[in-house]
């Protein structure tokens, strides 16, 4: 499915010069410059995003998104130190940042906006610095004394679960894919190497893990746009996206109609890259690619479960304060990922919300299997 989580967005977000008193304890006094330790003058910067009444309004309510988090990392000189700031969707933020070059490149400052929701801070879009004053510098970014606006780009968080076709190649089908050898490997995803189990009048694959000891599989989060010259590190490599605890699993089993196949619940599903670290933090592996082993059942069990998945991730890193984010697999995580809508969608043909992942656990050809019905197993991630 493909979760434009999620809903591809481009939107430009304006910093505006003004006073403000965000960032690390800083003696504020109105009207009286303020200045880092190694004497570089800190700059006050509102953030603007764009009122309740314009048309970017909707596009970021349509991807849910009523939250903002902005940082800035400041490593020149003596004072490497980070400023941030959070605010809502009706409200307008303000950070107080460094003079410097926030180039997003090794060894240079960095700077880059999360928005997502605020009721369970779900991560779903992020941004990077892409204008000076309303253009794209031909150089460095640079903020300076007398800057006035900074505005970045930001770009909805994706995954594609069974996005294409079947039959479609390996690489190309889904975010997500059983790496065990043997197991949906092929080249082609025919039903009748990865069967589907109808769900609310869809088909949705069951990928199909081994009974006995252990599988592996990979789940990756997309950024769109990340090869391009308006993002480049830390997204093209997903150094600012910083793991702030373990991956989260969540599993049960899925009984069906007639009860042909068993519901399985799996002992562990734990991920095996990237693994959690407190000091220094881990960054969001390159590409955006998740390594997880499911462990099956001690006693050999043939039937159906499901899993989903919750990222935490801070911002950069983990000083100042930063807000603890989310990444679902789905607005609606519990639900079932149905899959994306087609090219030519009809009434009530939409993209899935859903972020939930059925396996099938063993054995589970039995002749019936296409018109299986789901009947429940719900949980909540």
């Amino acid at each position: 499915m493909k979760k434009t989580i999620f809903f591809g967005i481009a939107v430009l977000f304006a910093l505006v010069m003004v006073s403000c008193d965000f960032g690390p304890a800083i003696a504020e006094k109105a009207g009286v410059p303020q200045y880092t330790a190694d004497g570089r003058r800190l700059v006050e910067l509102t953030v603007d995003t764009g009122g309740t009444d314009r048309a970017l309004t909707q596009a970021l309510a349509q991807a849910g998104v009523d939250f903002f988090e902005v940082t800035f990392h400041d490593t020149n000189g003596s004072n490497d130190a980070v400023y941030r700031s959070s605010w809502d969707f009706a409200q307008t933020g303000r950070v107080l940042v460094p003079e410097g070059t926030y180039n997003n490149t090794t060894g240079t400052n960095t700077s880059l906006l999360f928005a997502g929701r605020q009721s369970d801070k779900t991560l779903l879009a992020i941004g990077i610095a892409t204008a000076i004053d309303g253009t794209p510098p031909s150089g460095d970014y640079k903020i300076e004394t007398n800057t006035k606006t900074v505005s970045f780009t930001l770009v909805g968080l994706t995954t594609d679960v069974h996005g294409k076709a079947q039959g479609s190649s390996a690489s190309t089908f889904s975010s997500f894919l059983i790496t065990q050898a043997n197991y949906i490997t092929s080249t082609n995803y025919e039903t009748k190497v990865l069967p589907t189990a109808k769900f609310s009048d869809k088909n949705i694959p069951i990928f199909e893990i081994p009974n006995t000891g252990t599988a592996t599989a990979s789940y990756k989060i997309g950024i769109p746009g990340t090869t391009g010259t308006n993002f480049t590190n830390p997204f093209a490599n997903y150094t600012g996206l910083k793991l702030r605890s373990a991956i989260r699993f969540f599993n049960a089993g899925v009984s069906v109609a007639g009860n042909v196949l068993s519901p399985v619940k799996l002992p562990t599903i734990a991920a095996t890259a990237p693994l959690y670290n407190a000091n220094p933090l881990v960054s969001f592996p390159a590409g955006g690619e998740i390594q997880i082993t499911f462990t099956a059942p001690t006693s050999a069990q043939n039937g159906l479960s499901k899993f989903a998945l919750e990222i935490p991730v801070f911002a950069i890193n983990g000083t100042n304060s930063p807000i603890e984010w989310v990444i679902r697999g789905g607005l609606q995580n519990s639900s079932f990922d149905e899959g994306t809508a087609p090219a030519s969608p009809g009434p009530g043909d939409k993209d899935s919300i859903g972020g939930t992942i059925l396996l099938g656990v063993g054995n589970i050809k039995v002749s019936d299997l296409i018109e299986l019905e789901i009947l429940h197993g719900w949980f909540t991630p």
